[in-house]
């Protein structure tokens, strides 16, 4: 029988402290550094067990294989709506009159839009990735902090250093 309350240092070969590296070579120092703490918190954290009252109907030893997760890798052909399922693509011509949309593939933001009055009056729309890039100051006061910090357990604390991308809307 598994021991769940152990750490699970480095969960697979693709999981570990190197794959934080790789997701930070291109980020700012803010970023690494919290992907790192996250990644400190995940391995120093045990793994739920029944015995807590929010994970008391769900064991982890039955249903979940850390073991097999792996990074995912961006979209082969990001923006390209003619790669996109149909039912995709007819929701999306079918919806002209939403303020916004945003495409996410595998966990990779592949198209955003932005009514052209919301992107006037300041209104931000997009992937994660973009947002870092073009207001880092905006981002870094709120990813991984006050709502779902690293220390909340050990799935925020995995997700916080391992994220490849989300959407951020200010």
């Amino acid at each position: 029988m598994t021991d769940t309350t152990s750490t699970t240092k480095g969960i697979t070969e693709a999981l570990n402290s190197s794959a934080v590296e790789r997701l930070s070579i291109a980020e700012p120092d803010w970023l690494r550094k919290r992907r790192e703490h996250a990644w400190n918190v995940y391995e120093q954290t045990p793994m739920p067990t029944t015995k807590l009252e929010e994970w008391r109907y769900t064991d982890l030893r039955k249903k979940l294989q850390l073991n097999v997760l792996k990074l995912s890798q961006a979209p082969v052909a990001p923006d390209n709506s003619a790669a996109w399922p149909k039912r995709l693509r007819k929701a999306m011509e079918e919806d002209q009159q939403a303020s916004g949309h945003i495409v996410v593939i595998d966990g990779h933001v592949v198209h955003t839009d932005l009514d052209t009055e919301l992107l006037a009056r300041g209104v931000i729309f997009s992937s994660l990735h973009d947002a870092i890039e073009q207001h880092s100051d905006l981002v870094s006061d709120y990813l991984s902090t006050g709502a779902v910090p690293a220390e909340e357990g050990k799935f925020a604390a995995l997700n916080a250093a391992l994220w490849s991308d989300g959407i951020f809307l200010y």
